[in-house]
This record gives C-alpha cells, sequence and structure tokens, in this order.
C-alpha cells in the first residue's frame, strides 16, 4: 500500500506514502532493534505523522 502511495501522480498520495513509510520505519526500529531506545521525540513525531496521515486521508 505504500507505494502505491508513494508511486501515485497525486502529490498529496505520495507525501502519504513517504509519511507511511517513515511510520514503518519507526515500527520496525521498535519492533525489530532491540538496542534502540524510544524516545519522547519519536512517539510524538509518530502521533504527529499519524494524525497527518488521517487527515490527509479523509480529504482524499
Amino acid at each position: 500500500m505504500i507505494n502505491q502511495f508513494q508511486n501515485h501522480p497525486d502529490p498529496i498520495r505520495q507525501k502519504i506514502g513517504n509519511r507511511l513509510q517513515v511510520l514503518r520505519g519507526y515500527r520496525n526500529q521498535a519492533d525489530y532493534k532491540s538496542s534502540t531506545s524510544i524516545t519522547a521525540n519519536t512517539c510524538q513525531e509518530s502521533l504527529t505523522l499519524a494524525r497527518r496521515i488521517i487527515s490527509s486521508i479523509d480529504s482524499l
């Protein structure tokens, strides 16, 4: 799904895809890299990205 958004000609959909990719990276770090600490800043950034993604999808 991320690739479909990123490869879409609509720049809004591309931005959604890029934000989803960032969130996926954060999740993979949390799930698979036990040496990585999750900071309050990363948590806040994740929440902000998620809200922006939802808002963007709602406006499509």
